[in-house]
């Protein structure tokens, strides 16, 4: 029971590294190169594809809530893929 408990405590420790190492990389970038990486993460988590209608054509970057958010997981969490007319739908 120990080692599996050491086992998992292991890779809960590696994942959060991860996200830590990608948030400096992010704070290092200026604001422009931010947003390109957190869209280029958000699109491949959404399979290059509108969550709404399916579309894979003019993808956007919609936040959910408009406020933007220092930690990349939330920032991430906080954000879905939308085409076009998706996202102006929502909006308009």
């Amino acid at each position: 029971m120990k080692i599996k408990d050491e086992i998992v405590k292991k890779r809960f420790v590696d994942y959060y590294k991860k996200v830590n190492e990608v948030n400096l990389e992010l704070e290092i970038d200026d604001d422009a190169n931010k947003r390109k990486k957190l869209q280029a993460i958000v699109f491949k988590r959404d399979s290059y594809e509108c969550v709404n209608c399916g579309s894979a054509i003019g993808l956007e970057c919609h936040h959910k809530l408009l406020e933007y958010f220092n930690n990349l997981e939330k920032e991430i969490n906080n954000c879905v893929t939308l085409c076009y007319q998706c996202h102006r739908d929502l909006h308009y």
